[in-house]
């Protein structure tokens, strides 16, 4: 079994290590609590070509002077005989015993010394032993003070993690509290592989509390002090416990007051000392002591102690335990809730209300964003609708392959079937469950509407027009705008088999009915509870962004975010932020995205990547691959939306207008107008005056009527009107969108201005504008929009007199020495590649060289 989470301490000692083997000096106290590891860390360091002296301490001999340093050096007994003989005195000093024994270490080196357990070892081989240097390490749970040290705690979640999945199968969510629990104490993990169930280790049964632990421990942290310090450290004791007696005997051990401690799920100190004391107890012991707590407490905590009192099944202690994990779960989040309905559903007598009570467990731990268990439970229960509801939920949320996909037809299959757990069979099945469960059918219905607009274009076995006939069958309408109020009257029957167009586009089809009904869904979702705002906010998220409101969204995104942190909700929190974080990027807010991005992990993300200008395929493919592989289209389109802006800061308008018309084209759902902006410009840049038409009048028929897309739409037009129409357009635009948050927009307004105004040899009037663009887009990070503002801007500046180059010429000349081809040189300056193949040769007449390699150093300012 490998060590987990030490690799820093490993490096330490090792250092160490290699400074005795080139005969340095080195000491080095490593010190941490009973069962942290410090033995196996050592272990794991202890070098083979070095010989090394290891001696424990010993409990029974850490009164007899000497008696650990005559253990260390029996390895050397010809040696030490030969010290001992020119001692005097039965017992020496440690000054006269500590010069013996360093020399003795001295002509053995290079040697390293191991003192383990020092909080045993005598107080004289100590002292001897910590006055040479030739090489020590002292490890121990009350180590020495005035060496270097090195102080371990417990493992992270991570480590804790890896350590017991290399030994047992186990729910992560279970994995992260058994970690927290013992305070990542490697021991204690190892411990709980043997004293648990795999039932409790996959999350299908109640976790006992206190945590057990073995016997090593209970040892360690029961002996005289470590149990009285439990019972004290309570902050609910009181003297009706009868733990202030307990903890004012000196000799205490584990007396009633501090079991009582130990049993009650508030005890504070140590986690290891109340649980060492807890296992300490008979069960006999334990259930006194829980029904003595259940007799001196009230609420939620009485149900608790009445069941781990109980020896069998009890209807009323489930059902105090059931409505005991609603309170627990508003004020500990959905974890909490879980742990008492398990309880409930262990203490029930009937088969029917255990069942009951599994599957609401299993609906918490969705909202606690333990999907794997979830599924579990689901398993133990009988088929019906809510349970297909939950099953095809856990699916999306394990991110199993085209998990997004599925799970609008699994949840829609789910509406319409009691009975079938297969989505072949339930699609067979007859509407059954919205008359005999009508609530759970129409949380289906709004499931599958959350998950198709996660998966976009790569939703299968369903279609947004088959999801809105079953929302209208069941009155879900109101909930329901960014499907339902997508589909005229009529289209929803006609286009009901098809995939493609089944119903028509979001953005196309009932815009001003979707718009308000998104409206009044977000509003609906300020005053809802916290579970129903993480259950819907997947959904909304996608939805909200049709609003083009950037308040609104922020406030939808930052109530999101709230109520997964409340909650402890860690998939939704990791959504909500990622969400967020992605139109902070399209607002130009990049500082703000890249801290919200830091909480979901490392990765970057790829919408950062590019607006930052940063070349990263090989993030940016595996990004692409994740999320086709689980059939999170709208995933898909975001990203390749960003690489279509990253190519137009670049100026490779071509690539830019086909990856825009790829996203265009599969946005079956309209879910990606933001794309269309984009289009336009690649389109127009291109020389595509048809297709920058169409993507302009498709964004004008669907986009919302606000600031913010009035602006864009000005922006728009402004591409597509003729040369004496253009400028108040922009002029339009640019003041539209200063009025809004989103400064990204605002700035390719004034850079596009600016480069329409070169074109028109209206240099100053361009510099300004260019100017503007460069400073926004650098304040923004924006390297690639911050570059082309730039090279627009060079363009534009008067030429110095020192220079035989026209300001064009100069920027076709910088772009060819570069390597740039006429193509891309006229691509990005917006000229033919016949004229940048004219200017190239006045060029080189000009500055007297014959090829473009000759370029470089003749744009030198020594060479003009």
């Amino acid at each position: 079994m490998g060590l987990w989470g030490r690799a820093g301490e490993i490096a330490a000692l090792r250092g160490l290590v290699e400074a005795v083997r080139r005969g340095s000096g080195a000491a080095l106290v490593v010190r941490g609590e009973a069962g942290i590891g410090k033995t196996a860390l050592l272990e794991a360091v202890m070098p083979d070509d070095l010989r090394v002296l290891r001696v424990a301490g010993v409990e029974e001999e850490a009164r007899f002077p000497y008696a650990a340093l005559h253990r260390l050096l029996i390895p050397l007994k010809s040696e030490m005989s030969e010290m001992l003989r020119r001692i005097d005195g039965p017992l020496p000093d440690t000054r006269t015993t500590g010069r013996a024994v360093t020399a003795l270490l001295a002509a053995n080196r290079p040697l390293l010394c191991w003192v383990d357990d020092a909080q045993w070892i005598d107080h004289e081989s100590l002292a001897v032993l910590l006055a040479q240097r030739t090489g020590l390490i002292v490890s121990g749970r009350e180590a020495p003070e005035g060496l270097p040290s090195l102080d371990l705690g417990g493992l992270s979640s991570s480590a804790g993690a890896g350590l017991l999945r290399e030994v047992v199968d186990v729910d992560p969510q279970i994995a992260a509290h058994l970690v927290r629990a013992t305070g990542g104490n490697p021991q204690a993990l190892l411990d709980l592989t043997r004293e648990l169930t795999p039932a409790h280790l996959l999350g299908t049964r109640s976790l006992p509390d206190p945590l057990p632990v073995g016997d090593r421990l209970i040892e360690a942290y029961t002996r005289p002090g470590f149990g009285v310090l439990a019972a004290a450290a309570h902050p609910q004791a009181r003297p009706g416990f009868g733990v202030l007696a307990a903890a004012a005997h000196p000799q205490a051990r584990l007396g009633p007051g501090m079991l009582l401690a130990a049993a009650h799920p508030h005890a504070d100190g140590h986690p290891l000392r109340r649980a060492a004391v807890y296992s300490a107890a008979t069960a006999v012991e334990r259930r006194a002591a829980h029904a003595t707590l259940a007799a001196t407490t009230t609420g939620d905590l009485r149900a608790w102690h009445r069941a781990a009192a109980s020896v069998a099944p009890d209807a009323g202690i489930a059902s105090d335990l059931a409505d005991a994990a609603g309170r627990a779960g508003l004020r500990n989040g959905p974890a909490a809730r879980v742990t008492f309905l398990l309880r409930a559903a262990e203490m029930s007598p009937g088969s029917a209300d255990r069942e009951r009570h599994l599957l609401a467990a299993a609906e918490a731990a969705l909202t606690a964003g333990a999907p794997q268990q979830a599924l579990r439970l689901v398993s133990m229960v009988a088929v019906g609708s809510r349970a297909l509801i939950v099953r095809a939920n856990a699916l999306v949320m394990t991110e199993d392959e085209h998990a997004y996909a599925q799970g609008a037809a699994l949840c829609l299959y789910a509406a319409r079937a009691s009975g079938p757990t297969e989505p072949d069979a339930a699609r067979e099945a007859v509407p059954s469950s919205g008359a005999t469960e009508p609530d759970a059918a129409r949380e289906a219905v709004r499931d599958a509407a959350d998950h198709l607009l996660r998966a976009g274009h790569l939703v299968r076995d369903t279609s947004a027009a088959e999801i809105a006939r079953a929302a209208r069958e069941l009155g879900c309408d109101d909930v329901l705008p960014m499907v339902v109020a997508a589909m005229e009257p009529g289209s929803v029957e006609a286009n009901a088999d098809g995939r493609r167009g089944g119903g028509g586009r979001l953005g196309e089809a009932g815009a001003d009915g979707r718009r308000d009904g998104i409206r009044r869904l977000v509003e609906g979702l300020r005053e809802a509870p916290d579970e129903v705002v993480l259950r819907r906010q997947s959904g909304v998220g996608i939805a909200v962004d049709l609003l083009w409101d950037a308040v609104v969204q922020r406030a939808f995104w930052q109530r999101a975010i709230a109520a997964s942190r409340r909650s402890g909700a860690e998939w939704h929190r990791r959504i909500a932020l990622t969400g967020a974080a992605v139109l902070e990027i399209r607002l130009g807010e990049t500082a703000r995205a890249a801290e919200l991005l830091s909480e979901v992990g490392d990765r970057p993300h790829p919408a950062l990547l590019a607006w930052r200008g940063a070349d990263h395929p090989g993030v940016v493919g595996a990004w692409l691959e994740a999320a086709e592989r689980l059939g999170a289209g709208h995933a898909v389109q975001l990203i390749r939306a960003a690489l279509a802006g990253a190519a137009l800061s670049r100026g490779d308008y071509s690539l830019a207008c086909t990856i825009g018309r790829e996203v265009a084209a599969d946005d079956e759902l309209g879910l990606h107008r933001h794309v269309l902006p984009d289009l336009v410009e690649a389109a127009v840049r291109s020389g595509d005056r048809v297709r920058a038409v169409a993507a302009g009048e498709a964004f004008a028929a669907g986009v919302a009527d606000t600031t913010w897309s009035r602006g864009l739409l000005a922006r728009t037009h402004a591409l597509l009107a003729a040369n004496d129409e253009a400028e108040p357009l922009y002029r339009e635009a640019m003041s539209l969108l200063a009025a809004t948050p989103a400064r990204a927009d605002l700035a390719r307004a004034h850079l596009l201005y600016g480069e329409w105004l070169r074109r028109r040899r209206r240099r100053r009037d361009a510099r300004a504008a260019l100017a503007t663009a460069r400073e926004m887009y650098e304040a923004m990070g924006a390297a690639g929009f911050a570059g082309r503002a730039a090279r627009e801007l060079a363009a534009a500046e008067t030429t110095p007199a020192t220079s035989p180059l026209t300001a064009q010429e100069r920027a076709i000349a910088d772009l060819a020495a570069a390597g740039a081809t006429n193509t891309e040189i006229a691509a990005q300056l917006f000229l033919s590649a016949n004229t940048v193949d004219h200017h190239l040769r006045k060029i080189f007449r000009k500055l007297d060289v014959t090829s473009r390699r000759r370029l470089q150093p003749a744009l030198r300012p020594d060479s003009q």
